[in-house]
């Protein structure tokens, strides 16, 4: 099978040629910012086939202010992946980047228009206004209402993030009809015909990823070198929009499980507070991220949390009672934050071991963001930083792992959620007991 993402790839490198001009085609880019810049790279592979991947850039990247690096590229299976990525990378962050830590945000969410009604069963499409893509096109979320529970889903996809000319063309910058909804709308928490599926019977939104942020962005009109046009990081802007018109279509919520895989993983965190909050506490909200671990410094190096940082304007929508997490390289704290502030808390993060594409992302801090030629990511530090975020947790007492052998990337959009056991706990169950609240570790 060739995965949905390879097209999008396809598609998104051929938009670029397309749309600029020779002069910003090249592929040796030295790329001086003095403001906003980002690169990401979106690989998804889903099949049983191996696949090789080689990604050769030469690019120099000098920024003296806000800019952040990232890479995220999806895979989602228990195939075999050989990723060589050949970078000649300089990621000179200088000390003088301004972070505003004493950042005063006003995140509270009052409910907006509902949703329109729709045959239960069916996804419906619902473009938002004022939401916007990474393009400046019209965002916007599909809607799946149940006739038998008030409880809710809500999903943010996976799909990687934008930070130079290359990654940029691996991730998409607007929505299709054919991402509107689930691509693969018959696996994993998709399954709704699945008697075991917890989620079978809840209402759903699914959240499209078009802004190349990991859903968390609040910075406008971005000059990417190579890449047409400015670059709208706005994906936390879009989430408060899409929230406020889920909180009025769901009144009688009394659970609601905001999940995410890989990009979107890593926008559970980030967003559970304020979702929690604009629900109220008397609705039960679970988080569950899967393969988008906040990892600690030195494993989720500082010089790549504060790019990715800077870049994007991350701090406008981190929660104001959630200081702690406006600190250099904190991003963790947002786990410890919720034990305090959302009633009935309850969080879960999925993870293989050695996941080897979030490892692709992290090889981007090596040597203080200066990576040098084909930076790689060790599978054992990776474990590490999977036990030491692990015991974070413990420190704070709040929050669950279910982490399992292998090097494979994401478990609860595809089949593999119903079979997967480690340490002789079944992944579904794990699950089953982290949305009623009882939170445990499945863990080396």
């Amino acid at each position: 099978m060739i995965r949905w993402s390879f097209i999008c790839l396809f598609i998104s490198l051929a938009w670029t040629v397309l749309g600029c001009d020779d002069s910003e085609a090249e592929e040796d880019t030295d790329l001086d910012t003095d403001s906003n810049t980002s690169s990401d790279t979106d690989i998804d592979t889903d099949s049983d086939t191996d696949t090789d991947t080689d990604i050769d850039t030469d690019t120099d990247i000098d920024t003296d202010s806000d800019t952040d690096t990232d890479t995220d590229i999806d895979t989602d299976s228990d195939t075999d992946t050989d990723t060589d990525i050949d970078t000649d990378t300089d990621i000179d962050t200088d000390s003088d980047t301004d972070t505003d830590t004493d950042t005063d945000t006003d995140t509270d969410t009052e409910p907006g228009e509902p949703l329109p009604d729709g045959e239960p069963g069916k996804w419906i499409w619902v473009p938002i206004e004022g939401s916007k893509c990474r393009d400046g096109s019209t965002a916007g979320l599909s809607v799946r209402y149940s006739d038998t529970s008030d409880d809710l889903l809500i999903y943010l996809e996976y799909g990687g993030a934008c930070f130079n000319q290359t990654t940029c063309a691996g991730s998409l910058a607007n929505i299709t009809l054919a991402t509107q909804t689930p691509f693969f709308g018959s696996w994993g928490i998709w399954n709704f015909g699945n008697s075991e599926n917890p989620f079978g019977n809840l209402n759903a939104i699914y959240i499209p990823y078009c802004t190349g942020d990991i859903h968390v962005g609040s910075n406008e009109d971005v000059e990417v070198p190579g890449v047409c046009g400015a670059q709208q990081f706005v994906g936390g802007d879009n989430f408060v929009l899409f929230l406020s018109r889920i909180v009025a279509t769901f009144p009688n919520a009394e659970k609601v499980v905001l999940a995410g895989t890989s990009a979107g993983g890593f926008g559970v965190p980030y967003h559970y507070i304020n979702t929690a909050k604009a629900f109220g506490d008397d609705v039960h909200v679970v988080a569950i991220d899967d393969s988008g671990p906040p990892m600690r410094d030195p494993y989720f190096p500082t010089c790549l949390q504060e790019h990715m940082r800077a870049l994007w304007d991350m701090n406008e929508h981190i929660p104001s009672e959630c200081p702690e997490a406006l600190e250099e390289a904190s991003l963790h704290k947002l786990i410890g934050c919720a034990k305090d502030i959302v009633n009935n808390a309850s969080f879960g993060l999925v993870s293989s071991y050695e996941d080897s594409i979030i490892r692709n992302f992290w090889a981007y801090g090596n040597n203080d963001c200066d990576p040098g030629l084909s930076p790689t990511y060790d599978g054992d530090k990776y474990l590490q930083g999977l036990i030491d975020l692990k015991d974070y947790m413990d420190a704070v007492a709040f929050g669950a792992v279910y982490y399992y052998p292998g090097t494979s990337h994401t478990r609860l959009w595809v089949n593999e959620m119903y079979t997967l056991e480690t340490n002789g706990v079944r992944l579904l169950d794990w699950i089953n007991d982290i949305v009623d609240g009882n939170m445990y570790h499945v863990a080396p």
